[in-house]
């Protein structure tokens, strides 16, 4: 709940469906299901962009309404980290967001949420939980 102290306008949730099928893809496209708290992220909220932060989402039409000027390449968790894949050598996170200095990732081996710094991917943080992980680090950057 400590998310809704930003008081904007999140995108909705996405169902439990929704979700089973984006996971579906996420382990076609980047050879692993969604992190099961970033699952249970966006079923409260499909992630946002505040402040300089994004936190990826399922690009969908709510998702348009709220940031006209996103765009599935910029937005979409799945098309963000396939796209990263081809540019690096380095395909053992998932992404779940960023800001200028910063990833908000996944271990896929840890099984472990994460801050790197963009550019070397030096942790700076480790959570066992996503939401531990952002409510630090949004109080870090003192967005909270």
């Amino acid at each position: 709940d400590f998310i809704n102290n930003l008081k904007i306008k999140f995108p909705i949730g996405l169902s439990s469906k929704e979700i089973d099928e984006f996971s579906k893809i996420s382990r076609e496209k980047l050879e692993s299901d969604l992190p099961i708290d970033f699952k249970e992220f966006l079923n409260y909220i499909n992630g946002f962009s505040y402040n300089g932060v994004t936190i990826f989402s399922k690009f969908n039409e709510n998702l348009k309404e709220l940031y006209p000027r996103a765009t599935e390449k910029t937005r979409d968790i799945i098309c963000w980290n396939q796209n990263y894949y081809e540019m690096t050598d380095i395909k053992n996170f998932i992404i779940l967001g960023k800001s200028d200095l910063d990833y908000i990732a996944y271990d896929k081996k840890k099984n472990k949420y994460l801050i790197l710094t963009n550019g070397t991917m030096d942790e700076i943080r480790e959570s066992e939980h996503f939401d531990e992980l952002l409510k630090s680090y949004l109080k870090d950057i003192e967005i909270l």
